[in-house]
């Protein structure tokens, strides 16, 4: 029997390996004194995967809004600082240490879009 994989997202992404790995903070918009640490483990126009310690387990939910506060990578994504993020999923698999979460950019304006873009697209270009 044969698979055939669709892929069947709307936006390219550039996924982060262990080497390059990009460290971010977020903060609930219901908690701001709260900052989360977070490892970025890819980005897209569509928004960011994330990964915290599985103690986030029962602090994030699903639809809740967030701040990046902070993201500390190779390449430069300090434009992304100060976004409005969405929790779309969270991955809470008690087989792993640690908790995975897909987030939606809210409110990027169309030039930090094309700016994804050309950097997933670079990035893409040199792999």
């Amino acid at each position: 029997m044969q698979y055939e994989l669709v892929e069947k997202r709307k936006y390219k992404r550039l996924l982060f390996s262990t080497k390059k790995s990009v460290a971010a903070s977020i903060m609930k918009n219901s908690n701001p004194e709260a900052v989360i640490p977070v490892t970025v483990l890819n980005l897209s126009e569509g928004g960011l995967g994330l990964a915290s310690t599985k103690d986030m387990l029962h602090v994030l939910f699903e639809n809740e809004e967030l701040k990046l506060t902070h993201i500390e990578s190779q390449i430069d994504l300090s434009f992304l600082i100060g976004r409005k993020l969405k929790v779309r999923w969270l991955l809470k698999n008690p087989l792993l240490d640690h908790l995975c979460f897909a987030c939606e950019f809210l409110d990027l304006p169309p030039s930090n879009l094309k700016m994804i873009r050309n950097i997933v697209d670079s990035c893409d270009d040199n792999q």
